[in-house]
């Protein structure tokens, strides 16, 4: 994922489903989690998009990308 979007370690770990529209294929970073404290909107590319419905295939939790062990974020 950090190679695919430039994304931060923190800002991974953080991502939540809602954040991304797979059909859109864009990623909406709140402004709360930027470093610039404003919303981002980035563009996914079609390799990010595969990785993350195969992502979304394999785990279910409903809330984070990367969940922990506990269901809570991992940060």
């Amino acid at each position: 994922m950090f190679l695919l979007t430039g994304c931060s370690k923190g800002e991974a770990l953080g991502a939540t489903w809602e954040q991304i529209d797979l059909d859109a294929g864009v990623w909406t970073k709140p402004a709360s989690t930027t470093k610039q404290k404003k919303l981002h909107r980035l563009p996914l590319s079609d390799r990010m998009i595969a990785k993350l419905r195969e992502l979304r295939s394999m785990h279910a939790d409903p809330l984070y990308l990367f969940p922990g062990k506990t269901r809570q974020q991992i940060l």
